[in-house]
């Protein structure tokens, strides 16, 4: 296996926290909608009792497969590849909620929008219902149809704080289906405050501090052959400005991928995953990792070896890039030697921490379907037959 396959695959046990380790990973805006206030669905700001209907501690996440790694593989190396993914474990993901590799999991499957939005320290539900429409492999009957823009206002969500006190290392997967509609801000959105908020408060066009807060996040960037280009809009502090000045002062989400042929079908499921590794000295981006997959299918794996490229401004464009705002502006071939700074932080006590579902229009209206989210500190997949 090369090495972008293996990704994170020299963790040591405590990172994944092995029996009394602390899930330190010794080696993972502009939302459009504003800084936000506490509220919940029920007005408390409180987090939901039932906001964790897993097998995971609220402190760790555990090990449960007998390697005493935590990884939930089977081998010990920490890239979830050694007994395949955890999906593989679990046929149409019956189960895979109860897994004790499982931080989050949400199968859309309430009776109720309100049921849903219990479970979440804030909601805005005016544009939620349930959709019979969901992905072939699931073994689920619907999945949540978030509207925005027209009479539901520009953005429809669900935040949550994750439980226990934060991790280094997770990984996120959940399907999506896009329609042709003019978004602005809709995925999925994992990241860390310090401390942890109840809401969101993303603070668009300010680079974050390193010691405050970071967001990960996949995003339709605009139309290309086969549907909907995607790519990280990301926050951190190391990110760049879209401003060619000496010292710039407004900064939004960096995209890393920048290629055409990376899209979200419309009125088609697509199946994502990322992970997102923190660096483990803040001082440096030692550690620092960031991955993509679309349906099983590695995109890219960042760390400190690669990919090689360059900076258009605030985009990083791997070699291969092929969007205009690489490829019109790219260097000669020797001259792509750049990485990606993946310092994430410069404090330890900056964490991932919160879960952001969105759907954010800022002009027109549309719907977008997500199904079968799993948050996991292993490797997920997607949903085996």
């Amino acid at each position: 296996m090369d090495s972008a396959g293996r990704f994170l695959l020299l963790w040591p046990l405590c990172a994944l926290l092995g029996s009394g380790c602390r899930d330190d990973g010794a080696s993972l805006d502009d939302a459009g909608t504003g800084s936000q206030g506490p509220s919940s669905a029920d007005g408390s700001g409180a987090m939901a009792s039932d906001g964790m209907e897993t097998g995971a501690s609220e402190s760790s996440p555990g090990d449960g497969d007998g390697d005493g790694d935590g990884d939930g593989d089977g081998d010990g190396d920490g890239d979830g590849d050694g007994d395949g993914t955890l999906s593989d474990e679990y046929p149409g993901d019956v189960g895979i909620c109860d897994d004790p590799a499982v931080v989050w999991c949400e199968g859309f499957e309430q009776a109720s929008v309100g049921e849903f939005g219990s479970r979440y320290d804030q909601v805005r539900t005016d544009g939620m219902s349930f959709s019979a429409m969901v992905p072939a492999a699931s073994s689920g009957s619907q999945s949540m149809a978030m509207a925005a823009g027209g009479g539901f206002g520009e953005a429809t969500d669900a935040y949550t704080r994750l439980p226990g006190d934060g991790y280094d290392h997770l990984y996120l997967r959940y399907y999506v289906r896009h329609e042709d509609a003019p978004y602005h801000h809709t995925g999925v959105w994992l990241g860390g405050y310090a401390p942890p908020l109840a809401w969101p408060n993303p603070q668009a066009g300010s680079r974050p501090g390193g010691d405050d807060r970071l967001s990960v996040a996949v995003e339709p960037m605009g139309a290309v052959a086969g549907g909907l280009r995607l790519d990280f809009y990301n926050y951190w502090m190391n990110m760049r400005s879209w401003q060619n000045q000496p010292e710039p002062t407004q900064f939004y989400g960096n995209t890393k991928v920048n290629r055409t042929d990376v899209f979200g079908p419309v009125d088609g499921w697509r199946c994502i995953e990322i992970a997102v590794r923190l660096n483990d000295e803040p001082g440096s981006a030692s550690g620092g990792e960031l991955a993509l997959w679309l349906d099983d299918e590695l995109v890219y794996h960042y760390d400190e070896t690669g990919p090689l490229g360059y900076h258009v401004a605030d985009k990083f464009c791997p070699s291969d890039a092929t969007a205009p705002a690489c490829a019109d502006y790219a260097p000669p071939p020797q001259e792509h030697d750049e990485i990606l700074n993946l310092q994430w932080r410069n404090s330890l006590d900056l964490r991932l921490n919160y879960l952001w579902i969105q759907n954010y229009i800022s002009s027109g209206s549309g719907t977008v379907y997500f199904d079968d989210l799993v948050l996991a500190t292993t490797r997920i997949g997607c949903i085996s037959g």
